[in-house]
């Protein structure tokens, strides 16, 4: 099919990740249209870094755009979450092309069932965090950072960025902190991954975020993330052994990069990441699937981190009394929960109604919202460990 002018196909990696088939796009049967409408904003269509496949909402734009991927993307770029989604999508495709390439120096994690204890814990930590890395360097500072979207697909879009709002055009002002800071070059990525692994970033200081705003936006926003993702990756492992949460102090605790050849690995990861965003070198996935073997305990729901389609009668799963979660595992639940339904029309349904139902953990109030819904009949539910922390 001739791809027209204004398709989002004439950006080189969209067309790449779209069009490649070792990591397929797996459309859940979930509404995106919740998170449209803010009546929550998580996403409802889940990840998993570790299982090599990338999963979509089958009732959202992007999958309603997919057949028609050739065409003008304006019809489906109401809101700008067609572009939104799809370099999310984009973005998970490499978070997924990294782990691929660093399994092979971990050859051990690509055989039979991988137990959790403390050196595959370690070694799952290392590679979530590189590969996060990996897909916010590559895609938004050495990419969106420098490239408007409109002069490859005129469709007078707005998007400069997706999980960073770092520009190009602001390095000046960075260098009167920091005059050796570059980003564009491979060693910025290994500058990254230490941030990221140990919450520091060298070059500046507090004071120095304090004295500019724009220092201030972007790079307090990385110190956000690097905690984020770590608090996310070990709540995560620590479910699925079957360990109780982490403390504060453990989640602090660095990441060890001196362990092994692991610079060696970011820094071989970081030139190949630098060629695929000058176009030099495309990002072909070698197919994997970490097989963790989950210990999690079945009376245990953690609704950030498992897929609730996958539960036995789940549209039952509001007669249970959830008053153990704490607020934020059951504003999961009923993201989940309500997802699962098409929202055709919001009526009543509000964020504040919705946010008051979480606060007060009323299970029958949330049933009560999809009284007269139906439930999404089409698509694949997708494995059990899904996550849906944002």
């Amino acid at each position: 099919m001739e791809v027209q002018p204004q398709s989002l196909l004439n950006i080189p990696l969209v067309d790449f990740v779209i069009k490649q088939t070792n990591a397929p796009i797996v459309a859940r049967p979930v509404e995106s249209e919740w998170t449209y409408k803010g009546i929550f904003p998580i996403s409802p269509a889940g990840f998993n870094p570790f299982c090599g496949k990338l999963f979509c909402a089958e009732n959202s734009v992007f999958n309603r755009w997919l057949p028609h991927a050739h065409e003008s993307a304006v019809s489906f770029n109401a809101g700008e979450w067609l572009v939104y989604e799809c370099f999310f999508v984009v973005h998970d495709y490499l978070h997924l092309w990294a782990i691929s390439e660093m399994l092979d120096d971990m050859p051990y994690l690509k055989t039979g069932k991988i137990s959790l204890n403390k050196k595959t814990i370690s070694d799952l930590e290392f590679l979530y965090i590189v590969s996060e890395a990996a897909a916010t360097v590559c895609l938004d500072f050495w990419y969106l950072a420098k490239t408007d979207i409109n002069s490859l697909c005129p469709i007078d879009s707005h998007f400069r960025g997706l999980t960073s709002v770092y520009q190009e055009a602001d390095v000046a002002s960075y260098r009167q902190y920091n005059k050796e800071f570059d980003v564009q070059t491979p060693s910025f990525f290994q500058w990254i991954v230490k941030g990221y692994c140990s919450g520091e970033f060298e070059g500046f200081s507090v004071e120095d975020l304090k004295d500019n705003k724009k220092l201030s936006n972007w790079l307090g926003k990385e110190v956000t993330i690097a905690h984020k993702q770590v608090w996310f990756i070990r709540h995560w492992l620590h479910y699925l052994a079957g360990h109780k949460e982490p403390t504060e102090k453990a989640i602090s605790r660095a990441i060890d990069l001196e362990t092994g050849n692991r610079k060696l690995m970011v820094s071989r990861l970081g030139e190949k990441l630098w060629k695929i965003a000058q176009g030099e070198l495309l990002p072909e996935m070698h197919p994997f699937n970490i097989n963790i073997q989950s210990d999690r305990t079945a009376n245990r729901l953690d609704f950030r981190f498992i897929n609730l389609l996958t539960l036995d009668s789940w549209e039952q799963l509001t007669e249970r009394n959830y008053g153990e979660l704490s607020v934020q595992q059951f504003a999961y639940f009923a993201a989940q929960y309500l997802s699962a339904f098409q929202l055709d029309e919001v009526g009543e349904i509000t964020p504040q109604l919705v946010g008051e139902i979480i606060q007060a953990r009323d299970t029958i109030r949330l049933k009560g919202l999809t009284k007269n819904l139906v439930p999404i009949k089409k698509g694949e539910t997708g494995p059990v460990d899904l996550v849906f922390v944002n």
